[in-house]
């Protein structure tokens, strides 16, 4: 259930392409219409990081997504371990992508950690996924009430402020219930090299203030790592914060990605981008750390209209 401060609503449940807030004690979502997808582990070094159902953190509900990647050896030759969800389709070509994110402690490191990935799939996605077609299937039963002010475009004008400065603390307590966790459903990552070319890359990374940030790259030469913004957004710790993508995949100069922390804007490039509507969306928790990192996920949606962070997911009586 997707839920933030109350606030006029509007019922736009046909808009929704897909959702999950984990409300069934799986992962079953991501592998329901439309397109295909899953739960994966992706182990790049000596240790196996993990997913699971949890109960610790919750952004909405009882249920959210435990991802712990594994700690690497210092000078380590190996890859950053980690995991995800991914879902991949033939999706709107211009969609949101929207996902609530709880991060428990301080992991004081200069290395990037990947937390939601933009990329294009090689191979032809499952062709149950039409483009622009919402499926009711995936939602949980539900339909998504949005804020009334939310528009199918991106509205960057009308976000004016500044994210605070928060100084991270490790201060925050998880909850008590770890024992309703479950691998069910966890597969291995289907050729993630060779099948998913790298392509929009969000990050967390830590600055030499202590304050935590989100860093874009963008994969292809010419772009690479976009400036931070200023003032730098911080990432809050111990709390649940939102970060929504627009994502426009128009191969000329209308392509567009517009990034929200909070329901501000912190990005927002215009430039061509993949050109097709096929899409490998991943929530995910890649940290290339000396010490092992904790992520909680939770209320995840693909929508043709903005989620803003008061947007919900109403389940029907």
């Amino acid at each position: 259930m997707l839920f933030g401060c109350s606030a006029p609503s509007l019922d736009v449940g046909s808009n929704i392409v897909w959702s999950t807030d984990f409300e069934s004690g799986d992962f079953s979502a991501w592998s329901a219409p439309p397109g295909t997808g899953g739960a994966y582990v992706d182990n790049g070094g000596p240790d196996t990081p993990s997913i699971a159902i949890t109960t610790e953190q919750a952004h909405s509900g009882r249920y959210s997504a435990k991802l712990t990647s594994t700690a690497a050896p210092p000078e380590s030759p190996l890859e950053p371990n980690g995991a995800g969800m991914y879902k991949q389709g033939t999706f709107p070509q211009a969609a949101y992508y929207s996902v609530w994110y709880y991060v428990p402690q301080v992991y004081p490191s200069p290395a990037a950690w990947d937390i939601l990935r933009l990329n294009v799939p090689e191979a032809a996605p499952d062709a149950s996924a039409e483009a622009g077609g919402p499926s009711d299937a995936s939602t949980e039963g539900g339909t998504l009430s949005l804020d009334a002010s939310a528009e199918a475009a991106p509205d960057v004008s009308g976000e004016a402020g500044t994210l605070p400065l928060a100084a991270p603390d490790g201060s925050a307590e998880a909850g008590a219930d770890a024992s309703a966790q479950t691998e069910a459903g966890v597969a291995p990552l289907p050729d993630p090299g060779a099948n998913i070319p790298n392509f929009i890359d969000l990050s967390l990374e830590w600055l030499p203030d202590g304050t935590m940030t989100i860093r874009l790259v963008d994969g292809r030469h010419q772009y690479l790592t976009s400036p931070l913004p200023d003032p730098v957004p911080a990432i809050p710790i111990g709390q649940w914060f939102q970060i929504e993508c627009f994502y426009d995949s128009a191969a000329d100069s209308t392509g567009r990605l517009t990034v929200w922390l909070q329901g501000i804007p912190i990005y927002d490039l215009q430039r061509p981008m993949s050109g097709t509507p096929a899409v490998f969306f991943t929530a995910c928790s890649y940290a290339d750390e000396t010490q092992p990192t904790v992520i909680y996920i939770d209320d995840v949606a693909i929508s043709s209209v903005r989620v803003t962070p008061e947007g919900r997911l109403t389940v029907p009586p």
